[in-house]
């Protein structure tokens, strides 16, 4: 098991995990943000910016970096009930100051704030890191336990995932630590792995060479 001490440790990539992780490191304290997906290709559920994160983002002089990403502005909307259209609204009424939302997806603002914040030398996310456990002294949590996959080893060659689940090896089902034990005996004169993970809830076969 490898030690990390940093002065903030931020469990979570996402928004304001990345914007807190920016922030603390910009002012010199040292960073880790653990996030548990291996990137940020997926769905989710906010992907526009109102004009108050606007207005936030140009305190924060970030506003500008925001806007050269890939986005549209949405200057007004209309409301519709049962297919019907009952009304309108205008952002220019509603905050003259920054008279737009930003829509942006989600993956492309996550990376553009990891791409501001990487190049500080305090900062520091690891991608692909579950958070296990909490690590409490004198009933304070003071850390966390974190599984991680290392870079380089056999089975991220393999292609395998945190999170993912290892239910077949080279057609033997994987019940348990004392199955994992026993096939390695056969590993070490074996050409190939082959492995089923289930992934997101569905099966994923992976293949790496061991020559």
């Amino acid at each position: 098991m490898t030690t990390v001490r940093v002065s903030a440790c931020i469990v979570g990539g996402g928004p304001a995990g990345l914007m807190l992780g920016l922030l603390l490191a910009k002012r010199g304290a040292g960073v880790l943000v653990l996030e548990g997906h291996e990137n940020f290709d997926r769905e989710f559920r906010g992907e526009v910016l109102q004009p108050s994160t606007a207005h936030l983002l140009d305190e924060l002089g970030l506003l500008e970096y925001v806007k050269a990403q890939p986005h549209s502005l949405l200057e007004a909307g209309k409301i519709r009930l049962a297919g019907h259209e009952i009304g309108e609204f205008s952002f220019k009424r509603i905050a003259p100051q920054y008279p737009y939302a930003i829509w942006m997806p989600q993956p492309i603002f996550l990376a553009a704030l990891l791409r501001k914040a990487q190049p500080l030398p305090s900062f520091q996310c690891w991608m692909g890191a579950k958070v296990t456990k909490l690590i409490e002294e004198d009933g304070r949590v003071v850390g966390v336990q974190v599984a991680r996959l290392p870079e380089g080893s056999l089975l991220t060659d393999a292609g395998l995932r945190a999170g993912d689940v290892i239910t077949r090896i080279n057609g033997t089902e994987i019940d348990g630590m004392a199955t994992l034990v026993g096939l390695w005996p056969r590993l070490q004169t074996a050409s190939e792995l082959r492995a089923v993970v289930v992934r997101n809830g569905r099966p994923v076969s992976l293949v790496v060479s061991l020559r």
